[in-house]
C-alpha cells in the first residue's frame, strides 16, 4: 500500500507543477526567445470613434513603461465634438501604488517604478467632449484639449439659434497650430481679441464674405503671412491684424477707413485698394506705412496697385493691365 502511495505521489507532481505553470501563464506574460515580456493594451472608442489598434503588445522594461498612444480622429459632428485623449478604463496597481489618471492628452503615456513593473494589461478608453461654450448665438469659449493642428469648425447654429459672433478671446493664446478655419454663413462678426496671439499652422487666413465686422487685436500676433479679406468688410478695428508677417493684402471696395495701427508691425510690400481712402496714421499699413501714406496722398488717392521696394519705395498705382 505504501508503495501504491509513493506512485501516486509521484504522478501527482508533474501533474501540479503543469497546473501552476498555466496558473502562472494567466497573470503573467511569458518570457519570448529573447527574454523579453510585454504589456497586452487594448484601446476602446465608446463613441463611436475608430478602434485604431487592439490587443496591442508593448515591452515591458526593467523598471520603466513606457507607451505611444495611437492618435484618433480629432474633431466628429460637424467640428463641435473633440478627442480629448485617453483615460485608464480601471484603476491599476503597480508596484503596490493604486492609480488612475483621468485624462492623457497628449497620447503619450510613462510609468517608472525604482523595480520592475507588473503591469500585464491595460485598457484606455477614447474621451471625448463637447469643443464650444455658447452664451446664446455667441461662440463664447473653447474646450481645448492641447492638440496640435486642430481644424476649427464654427458651427452654424446650437439649440436651434444660429451663431452670429465669436466672443472676445476666445481662441486667445492658443499656442499649439490651428489647421485651418472654416466660417458658417451666419458669423457676421469676430470680436476683439478673439484669435490673438495665435498660432496658425499653414500662417494663411482666408476671412469669407459674410463677416462685416473684424474688432481690436482680432488676428495680431498670430503669425499670418498671408489674409484674404471679405468682400463686405465694413468695419475693422485698431491692431486688428497688427504684427504679423503680411507681405501683400488687398483693401475690399466696401472698407473706406483703414483705423490706427490696423496692419501695424507687418512687412507689407504690395497694396491693392480703392481710391479715396482714409488712412488713420503712419502705422496703418505696417513698416512701410508711413511712406506709403505719404505717396498715397500724392497720387490723389487714386485706385490701384502700390509695390515697395527698399531701393525705389513705392510706386504705382498700376491697373490690372499694367501688371
Amino acid at each position: 500500500m505504501a508503495r501504491i502511495a509513493k506512485i501516486k505521489l509521484l504522478l501527482l507532481i508533474p501533474i501540479s507543477i503543469a497546473l501552476s505553470l498555466l496558473l502562472i501563464s494567466c497573470f503573467y506574460y511569458i518570457p519570448d526567445e529573447n527574454g523579453d515580456t510585454y504589456v497586452n493594451v487594448t484601446y476602446i472608442d465608446p463613441s463611436g470613434g475608430p478602434v485604431p489598434i487592439d490587443n496591442t503588445q508593448y515591452k515591458q522594461n526593467e523598471s520603466i513603461l513606457i507607451m505611444q498612444m495611437p492618435e484618433n480622429n480629432l474633431t466628429r459632428e460637424d467640428g463641435t465634438i473633440i478627442f480629448a485623449g485617453w483615460k485608464l478604463k480601471d484603476a491599476y496597481t503597480i508596484d503596490g501604488e493604486a492609480f488612475k489618471w483621468i485624462y492623457l492628452p497628449y497620447n503619450y503615456f510613462e510609468y517608472e517604478s525604482e523595480e520592475s513593473h507588473s503591469v500585464t494589461d491595460i485598457t484606455f478608453v477614447a474621451v471625448w467632449q463637447e469643443f464650444y461654450q455658447y452664451d446664446g448665438q455667441t461662440i463664447s469659449g473653447v474646450n481645448w484639449p492641447g492638440w496640435d493642428g486642430v481644424p476649427i469648425k464654427i458651427p452654424a447654429q446650437h439649440n436651434g439659434q444660429a451663431i452670429t459672433a465669436i466672443a472676445e478671446g476666445v481662441f486667445a493664446r492658443i499656442y499649439y497650430n490651428i489647421l485651418s478655419i472654416s466660417f458658417p454663413e451666419t458669423i457676421t462678426t469676430i470680436s476683439k481679441s478673439a484669435f490673438r496671439n495665435s498660432s496658425f499652422y499653414l500662417s494663411k487666413l482666408s476671412i469669407p464674405q459674410h463677416i462685416s465686422t473684424i474688432e481690436e487685436y482680432a488676428f495680431s500676433n498670430c503669425w499670418l503671412s498671408d489674409v484674404t479679406l471679405p468682400p463686405n468688410l465694413t468695419s475693422l478695428a485698431t491692431k486688428a491684424f497688427a504684427n504679423n508677417n503680411i507681405e501683400i493684402i488687398t483693401i475690399p471696395a466696401s472698407l473706406t477707413t483703414i483705423p490706427e495701427d490696423a496692419f501695424a508691425e507687418n512687412p507689407i510690400r504690395s497694396i491693392l485698394l480703392e481710391s479715396n481712402v482714409n488712412i488713420a496714421n503712419d502705422d496703418a499699413f505696417g513698416n512701410n506705412g508711413e511712406t506709403f501714406n505719404t505717396y498715397y496722398s500724392s497720387k490723389g488717392k487714386a485706385a490701384g496697385l502700390y509695390l515697395y521696394h527698399p531701393r525705389t519705395a513705392w510706386t504705382g498705382p498700376y491697373t490690372k493691365r499694367d501688371e
